[in-house]
């Protein structure tokens, strides 16, 4: 059986819109369906999240906020993570992303 500790965690690295390194990947995420997954920026503030996390972010907001609209484009910087991962696993893994612009 797989354990959430297999995943590997990528850093979006200079997204640009050319197909590499664009999205954060978190690999076998397809295995756990119904996977939470939220992304803070380094004020605690929650600028993305998703009920069934699927390598879809880009380093953009989907969440409003006092701070931005649901569209902004986020800014170089850390950007820290909650992943609970699905699939009747219901781990949590925390970590960073570093979103390189």
């Amino acid at each position: 059986m797989d354990s959430y500790k297999t995943f590997l965690l990528a850093l979006i690295d200079r997204y640009d819109g050319d197909g590499n390194n664009d999205f954060w990947v978190v690999e076998r995420i397809a295995l756990y369906p119904g996977s939470v997954a939220k992304i803070f920026n380094r004020h605690g503030v929650l600028v993305w999240e998703s009920d069934n996390y699927a390598n879809d972010f880009n380093g953009n907001s989907n969440v409003q906020t006092f701070l931005n609209n649901a569209t902004q484009t986020l800014p170089t910087g850390t950007y820290f993570y909650y992943l609970k991962v699905g699939g009747g696993l219901d781990e949590v893994i925390n970590g960073y992303i570093y979103l390189n612009r």
